[in-house]
């Protein structure tokens, strides 16, 4: 719809059944006078994506976006279930240390070249390759010699990919590895066109010079990539299936969100804002998706800087300071879930491990704080003084605010707010030496817990934390190599407990995931790792003879 009145008239129409006159539903839907229009389907990220090259992005806004130009070997039903994509079919050796893939012959790069197996070891090598710098080289390290290659070991060709022909891709792997598939999902797993990058350099994700293997390709770009358009791949495998013509990804604030959707600017919104949740759940309950995410939302100390160098009691108290269940009921209220682990729910067969004071009472938690606190050498004489910084967003202020005033009225502690766009924290998280405190979110890439407590290993390009454990880093290699599953989680559970002690972060909650979805839109499907390719969407069309 492209106004509030064409989406009323849309409810007008499903209520009363073609009451509506001939002009009317011809200017809201698509009927067989218009049957060849073109279909849009428009939207929402709530910053603009940070890079659109697959292996250098970090932003989960950049993800969705790249998911919608490009295609893995395999990826998700919009139900959450693991299917082929670039990848018609796969076999796995009795080990499970290697994955053939029989690649689909008539999949097409935008250009009507065909995808073939080295470009995916091409690809590979790239994301691996130390002077990539890569920060989602470390998801795949369980490929036999990627960790060597990362570390300057060995040489980008001695990665364990290879082409057996055109359209045979091997893949080896270190050590059974269950959740592989998954990892196969990512962006960042995607191939590329050798000879577009090597012409292109750096630009070849520009409009003009992209080449896509998915169902969209990049078209346009407005500044700073304020709107994104893409326009259908005819030469896509599964052209026939995609229904919509170009999909349109703009860039709202949380302010003018949901005025957006109202208006029927926005067909599908990334989130709902705290500000717009109550009106959204009251003017569009039917519209509104909630599923539970799988993404922590956290503050994070550097272990490197004072004053929470070498103070666990502080970081403790800290930690404890925090009402969650303030934060979630009154000051969000949507829904999420108050985090005592690093570790969010719903990883089958593992047990979380939580923090033991997350049994007890809040008054209790306050005066265990207040205790260490002192222990730590601090008191309202002599209080603690940091800044925690926080990018743009109205959720994110309103959550520091609160903790801001917690840490103030339980410990005297002096906080300093500092409000920076998120490519400036992570700039600043790169320098290793600038922030004291920090927000961050982190969503899994995949149902593992390894996906969260691989961001805490001593050398992950993610561990923004300055956290080092010999300990917690020999867990994680021996669950690494443990084909037994019960074994292996319990080595992540002990792992988790480790890295836990030294409270390296806060967390603060796990989200769940808010969509606004317009009632024309079809085949959205919620699904915990909230993944909803544009390709697998259709806007309801109708007949008006």
């Amino acid at each position: 719809m492209s106004s509030a009145k064409g989406r009323e008239l849309y409810k007008c129409l499903i209520l009363c059944c073609f009451l509506l006159s001939t002009v009317v539903l011809s200017a809201c839907t698509r009927s067989n006078s218009v049957e060849d229009a073109e279909q849009v389907l428009v939207r929402s990220v709530v910053s603009e994506p940070d890079s659109l090259d697959p292996h250098k992005y970090r932003q989960v806004q950049a993800d969705i976006v790249l998911r919608d130009i490009g295609e893995g070997l395999v990826g998700y039903s919009p139900n959450g279930k693991i299917v082929p994509l670039g990848a018609s079919r796969w076999t796995v050796s009795d080990d499970a240390l290697q994955y053939t893939f029989y690649l689909r012959e008539a999949a097409r790069w935008s250009n009507g070249d065909p995808v073939i197996a080295d470009h995916y070891v091409y690809a590979f090598r790239r994301l691996f390759d130390p002077s990539t710098a890569s920060p989602s080289a470390g998801d795949a390290n369980a490929i036999r010699n990627s960790k060597g290659v990362i570390e300057g070991v060995n040489a980008p060709a001695e990665i364990a990919v290879r082409a057996e022909d055109s359209y045979t891709l091997v893949i080896e792997l270190e050590s059974p590895t269950p959740y592989f598939l998954q990892l196969l999902t990512e962006v960042s797993m995607y191939p590329l066109h050798p000879q577009s990058v090597a012409e292109h350099g750096t630009n070849f994700v520009r409009p003009g010079n992209h080449l896509s293997n998915g169902a969209y390709r990049l078209i346009g770009v407005g500044p700073k990539y304020t709107t994104l358009e893409l326009e259908r791949n005819d030469y896509y495998w599964d052209n026939e299936s995609t229904f919509f013509d170009k999909v349109r990804w703009t860039t709202i604030s949380d302010d003018a969100l949901l005025s957006a959707y109202r208006a029927g600017d926005v067909d599908f919104t990334d989130h709902v804002p705290v500000q717009s949740y109550s009106i959204a759940s009251s003017q569009f309950p039917e519209q509104l998706r909630i599923s539970p995410g799988f993404t922590l939302y956290f503050y994070g100390f550097n272990l490197a800087l004072p004053p929470l160098e070498g103070n666990v009691k502080l970081r403790q108290a800290l930690s404890m300071a925090i009402d969650r269940e303030t934060l979630v009921n009154k000051v969000l209220g949507r829904g999420e879930i108050p985090a005592y682990s690093l570790v969010p729910p719903g990883v089958e067969g593992y047990e979380r491990q939580l923090y033991g004071f997350s049994s007890k009472p809040q008054r209790e938690r306050v005066e265990a704080a207040r205790q260490l606190y002192r222990q730590a050498g601090y008191s309202l004489d002599n209080p603690v003084s940091f800044e925690l910084r926080y990018n743009t967003a109205a959720d994110h202020e309103r959550i520091a605010l609160a903790i801001q005033a917690m840490w103030k009225e339980t410990l005297g502690a002096n906080v300093e707010l500092v409000n920076e766009e998120f490519g400036v924290i992570i700039s600043n998280l790169q320098a290793k030496d600038v922030m004291q405190v920090f927000r961050l979110g982190w969503t899994g890439d995949y149902l593992d817990a390894q996906a969260f407590l691989k961001i805490f290993e001593t050398n992950d390009p993610n561990n923004f934390y300055n956290y080092s454990s010999a300990t917690f880093d020999a867990l994680m290699r021996q669950a690494s190599s443990e084909p037994d599953l019960e074994k292996r989680n319990k080595l992540l559970a002990e792992a988790e407990k480790v890295s836990m002690e030294a409270y390296p972060l806060i967390p603060i909650y796990f989200l769940v995931t808010k969509h606004l979805v317009s009632p024309d839109i079809l085949g959205f499907e919620e699904n915990s790792v909230d993944i909803h390719y544009s390709k697998n969407l259709k806007r309801a069309t109708y007949d008006n003879n």
